[in-house]
């Protein structure tokens, strides 16, 4: 991207057959995923950078499960199982070198992640991260790094016979705030709280 930045972007893709069990029939353990993504970094200034990059994936995997079938006798056995993934992420990432000795850095993410396991057990999952940090070099032997973060999750269930949560859906968030004073002593780092 010119003299000012780089990029790159990518894709996969495994396929994977199913194993053969000890009876000689198919184990139906086969799997595939597709996956792409791509990172840019742009110096925006002599002081800032910027960092973008994120990927998505789609998925299907199986296997051969022990669990409960009907709750009529109750009645037990093995069964296939397909399990459907995807998701995706984002991440963006903003320095400033304010100068040799004072720098600011901004990050933000988001996941995305859903799992449908038929038969057994469905997540879905959501969750933002937000932090701040800066850090201040202080003479020839101090250095003092602060900041603070965020991240706000929830998440959903789906049951079956076989495993169910309660509550099927929770959220959650946590905040930090916080410094680091590093003290450089005979090329030794110590680290006061």
């Amino acid at each position: 991207m010119g003299n000012r930045g780089t990029y790159r972007m990518f894709t996969k893709y495994i396929n994977r057959n199913a194993f053969t069990g000890s009876s000689g029939r198919s184990a139906s353990d086969d799997w595939d995923s597709l996956r792409a993504g791509f990172r840019a970094d742009w110096n925006i200034s002599a002081r800032d950078d910027l960092t973008v990059q994120g990927d998505i994936y789609k998925g299907n995997e199986g296997q051969t499960v022990l669990g409960l079938l009907s709750l009529s006798l109750p009645l037990s056995g093995t069964f296939n199982d397909r399990t459907n993934v995807s998701g995706g992420n984002l991440l963006g990432r903003w320095h400033r070198a304010s100068s040799s000795r004072f720098d600011t850095t901004i990050q933000g993410y988001v996941d995305i992640s859903d799992r449908s396991q038929l038969g057994v057990l469905g997540e879905y999952r959501h969750t933002v991260d937000l932090d701040f940090i800066q850090h201040f070099a202080s003479g020839y032997r101090h250095d003092l790094v602060w900041g603070g973060d965020f991240r706000g999750t929830a998440d959903r269930t789906v049951g079956s016979l076989n495993i169910s949560l309660n509550p099927v859906a929770r959220s959650t968030q946590l905040y930090a705030i916080g410094s680091q004073k590093r003290v450089l002593v005979d090329a030794n780092v110590r680290v006061e709280p």
